[in-house]
């Protein structure tokens, strides 16, 4: 497992991704943005949603909550550390590094460019506030040692992406998953799918986040325990489309009519990104974007 330097000011997450999968930064940043995840957000550097997504969407689970460091010792042998954590105007922001041991071998991969070597060893000097264990379902990755004579990516030294015409194209979008995306889609609009607990745990991704209308974001715990309400969706959608942004990742677009309170009809510009898993397709983000009928 090597370094990846990030790219962007706010993209150590996604460089911690890339290093954990053994990919680019320029390939986990397209993944990021097909599951929209802007590596200039931020938010990446104040929420831990979109680095859980990311994983979750390359394999990976990430359990909830972070865990207070206490020692290197107590570390699991793959995590992801928050280092430089303080707070602006009361939101607490930190840098995203990775914690690797095998064989023995510890060490840490921090993405920051400005560094002279990206394998760090200076246990001394770094002050992790909270960790997230990374784990791989019945081992199925293998993590390489850290090498201590690992030669750093220099500053400006270019690295080796892979070009993007050697990537997995995407598969042909069949019937049935057209299908099956409308159906679990607009169940998400009937009461009975929407505040059954154990209906919305299956359908969700455990890295599943929602953008608000009101700016909040919302995970999938947030999203579970909503209370019961009347939803008022009026079914079929109009402007359904399914677009496959790889084998693995679909995007549906719609209009959604929902009457309110007022008894006045609401509508909102919808997308959502499903992933395919061995379990169906799991719903991993979602946004709604208010809009105003003449």
């Amino acid at each position: 497992m090597n370094p990846v330097v990030q790219l962007e000011r706010t993209g150590c997450g996604i460089a911690s991704v890339a290093a954990i999968m053994g990919l680019s930064y320029r390939e986990v940043q397209q993944t990021a943005e097909s599951l929209g995840i802007i590596a200039h957000d931020r938010m990446l550097l104040s929420e831990t949603t979109y680095v859980r997504a990311l994983l979750n969407h390359f394999g990976a689970k990430t359990p909830l909550g972070e865990i207070p460091f206490s020692s290197w010792e107590d570390l699991p042998d793959l995590a992801l550390l928050s280092v430089k954590w303080h707070l602006e105007k009361g939101i607490p922001f930190w840098h995203w590094v990775v914690f690797v041991r095998q064989n023995g071998n510890v060490c840490v991969l921090d993405s920051k460019e400005g560094l002279r070597c990206n394998l760090r060893t200076d246990f001394g000097r770094i002050r992790p506030k909270w960790y997230i264990p990374v784990i791989f379902e019945q081992n199925s990755r293998e993590i390489s040692s850290c090498q201590p004579d690992f030669r750093p990516i220099e500053k400006g030294e270019s690295t080796p992406d892979r070009p993007l015409k050697d990537l997995p194209g995407p598969m042909a979008l069949s019937g049935d998953d057209e299908e099956d995306l409308k159906m679990l889609e607009e169940s998400l609009w009937l009461p009975e799918i929407r505040f059954s607990h154990g209906k919305m745990e299956e359908i969700l991704a455990e890295g599943f986040f929602e953008f608000g209308s009101s700016g909040r974001i919302y995970d999938k715990h947030d999203t579970i325990r909503t209370p019961p309400r009347e939803i008022g969706a009026k079914l079929p959608f109009p402007g359904f489309s399914v677009n496959l942004l790889s084998s693995s990742v679909a995007l549906v677009t719609y209009q959604s009519i929902l009457r309110g309170s007022d008894e006045n009809f609401h509508h909102a510009l919808r997308s959502s990104v499903w992933t395919r898993t061995d379990r169906g397709w799991r719903l991993i983000f979602h946004q709604g974007t208010p809009i105003q009928r003449s």
